[in-house]
């Protein structure tokens, strides 16, 4: 038997068969799920949530003592009305610079942050002395570029490169940890400690034999733990040769960390772990599985989020700090590939941090035929009816679209 409850009635073994509001509003991708934890239930809250539709035959139905609920009312359904305003934004600041000139500085920044963090690898691989100021000196860039519109510098945490990749990935951690930090509003000070050691966070893979970082093969479980110790390498390399906050040490010590115990190199659990730390482990993974390695292709970034989320829901990683990642990069992180109501093609160019469902895209493709050049899209602003509204991702690569170079025509 199904029947409505209060989000205040809904407890751990229930199964939750529908919600008040659309399920794509919330952080969460299953329609129908069994609550497994009280941060499940928490996590509803967060979102607005305010009823739920429980499936007793399925999971838990109502304690004796909780008195008498009404059966479903579909008319009652409520939806939460939000504005479409692009420049509001939940939490933090507004950005003091417009996301479009924001991006041309930002493609700056990125890209002396990829050179920079390439010397500093290159000299802790031969043993050299780390060139603190000059890394000090970007990552203070990139600090001040996500103070003035974080969107702008998050939405280049889509650029890779296989060949780079340590490069690419140590940038693109610094970048979303900051972004998540602003908006959870961490002091300027505290930022910069976070970007610092977010950029040097895999600086002890350089201690560890190349051939085994890139082996096109399933390690072995002695030379899993080899790599494992690329993270306390990192910590002996920097102690060597700087001094630096111990905040700005946690995001290399513990980006390998799980909240459940289960992560390395100290098996802490979520009462031991740092902000910092939280906030590293997240992004860590988010950019590892959205990139292309040996080893596997790399995810789309709706799915990477998805597979996040789900780490969260089973107790891996920190769910407050997921859904914070959520938040910074919407429900469709720029460069996503999605389709419309109209059956149009377009690749996400920019967030919308009060309606995550309407971004701005660019329009490749009518869905049959392709638009040259994209056309400008911004989901948040219809004049006109019907409004076209996003029904589905798709996945690039199999219908012969590379966002990066749809997105390239925006700045040209």
């Amino acid at each position: 038997m199904r029947k409505q409850i209060p989000i205040e009635q809904l407890r751990v073994g229930m199964y939750v068969a529908g919600l008040d509001r659309p399920w794509i509003k919330t952080p969460f991708w299953r329609h129908r799920t069994r609550i497994e934890s009280l941060d499940h239930i928490e996590a509803l809250r967060a979102c607005g949530v305010l009823s739920v539709e429980i499936d007793t035959e399925k999971g838990l139905g109502l304690a004796p003592q909780s008195g008498i609920v009404s059966t479903v009312d579909p008319s009652s359904t409520r939806i939460v009305d939000r504005s479409s305003s692009r420049t509001s934004q939940p939490q933090g600041k507004e950005p003091s610079t417009p996301f479009e000139e924001e991006l041309t500085i930002a493609k700056e920044v990125h890209k002396q942050a990829k050179v920079v963090i390439g010397q500093a690898m290159g000299d802790a691989r031969k043993g050299q002395r780390l060139n603190i100021e000059a890394v000090s000196m970007v990552s203070e860039r990139l600090v001040e570029s996500v103070l003035r519109n974080k969107d702008a510098i998050s939405s280049l945490s889509r650029l890779k490169s296989f060949d780079e990749y340590t490069f690419f990935h140590s940038v693109n951690v610094a970048i979303l940890a900051l972004a998540m930090g602003r908006q959870r509003g961490t002091p300027r000070e505290a930022l910069s400690r976070l970007g610092l050691g977010a950029l040097l966070h895999d600086i002890g893979k350089m201690k560890i034999p190349y051939d085994l970082l890139n082996a096109p093969r399933r390690l072995e479980e002695g030379e899993r733990e080899i790599i494992k110790q690329h993270v306390m390498r990192g910590a002996e390399y920097l102690s060597q040769h700087t001094v630096l906050p111990e905040e700005t040490l946690r995001p290399v010590l513990e980006h390998h960390e799980r909240v459940d115990g289960t992560g390395y190199p100290a098996g802490r659990r979520r009462k031991d772990l740092s902000q910092f730390g939280l906030i590293a482990s997240i992004v860590d993974v988010y950019d590892a599985i959205t990139s292309d390695r040996v080893y596997h292709k790399g995810m789309t970034p709706h799915q990477a989020l998805r597979q996040v989320h789900g780490l969260a829901l089973e107790g891996h990683l920190d769910l407050h700090s997921v859904r914070g990642l959520i938040q910074c990069l919407g429900l469709y992180p720029v460069g996503s590939c999605v389709m419309l109501s109209t059956g149009e093609i377009g690749v996400v160019s920019q967030p919308n941090g009060v309606d995550p469902l309407k971004p701005a895209l660019l329009l490749v493709s009518d869905g049959s035929a392709p638009y040259r050049p994209p056309k400008f899209f911004d989901l948040a602003e219809q004049p006109t009816q019907p409004l076209r509204s996003i029904v589905a991702t798709v996945d690039p690569r199999q219908i012969g679209i590379d966002p990066n170079h749809v997105l390239d025509s925006l700045s040209a």
